[in-house]
């Protein structure tokens, strides 16, 4: 593994301040957590999460490259099991979205319902790489997505990657009108 990847590892692999439980008796992670761990503690600073430093920090554990004077690479396939293995501890969280019992006041809020994106969307695909389980929470992160299109709470965020997350749920959508949304989003 090079250093820049090692330092990007180290970068990724640190946990966000808070990073825990929400109780000793419980896997399951509150939206807020989930948000943080993505966003690497940011979530919710838009000048932050705007900045390209920001976006090249992120890149390994959102999309699996770098960036290189060269360009974008893929990470080295040790790095890409060590962000795994990070997302690991939100497979219970995960499984309880699929069961569709994250249903507290927490989980209908933007951030909540944003929260099941990321989980059923992204962390999903981490925790369960190469097995059908990693794309089996569609119907509850593309009911979410509607509903933060349908609110149209979308329109308060600021930073790219927002959107970009947002975005991704409906391009994994079979769903014309899904795909509609995301143009709406846009303009």
């Amino acid at each position: 593994m090079s250093s820049q990847e090692q330092t990007a590892t180290q970068e990724v692999a640190a946990p966000a301040s808070g990073d825990s439980n929400t109780s000793p008796t419980s896997n399951l992670y509150p939206p807020q957590e989930v948000l943080n761990f993505w966003f690497s503690g940011e979530y919710g600073n838009d000048e932050v999460m705007s900045s390209p430093e920001f976006e090249a920090k992120m890149l390994p554990m959102w999309f699996g490259a770098e960036l290189t004077p060269e360009g974008p690479r893929p990470i080295s396939p040790e790095m890409s099991a060590a962000i795994d293995k990070r997302c690991l501890k939100f497979v219970d969280t995960i499984r309880a979205l699929g069961r569709n019992e994250l249903v507290g006041e927490e989980w209908q809020t933007t951030d909540g319902l944003f929260a099941q994106i990321i989980l059923g969307d992204q962390l999903a695909r981490n925790c369960f790489r190469g097995s059908a389980e990693a794309y089996g929470f569609a119907h509850q992160t593309q009911a979410a997505a509607r509903k933060i299109f349908d609110s149209g709470a979308y329109k308060q965020w600021r930073a790219l990657p927002y959107f970009t997350f947002l975005s991704c749920v409906n391009l994994h959508s079979e769903d014309v009108a899904d795909h509609v949304k995301n143009k709406v989003s846009c303009m």
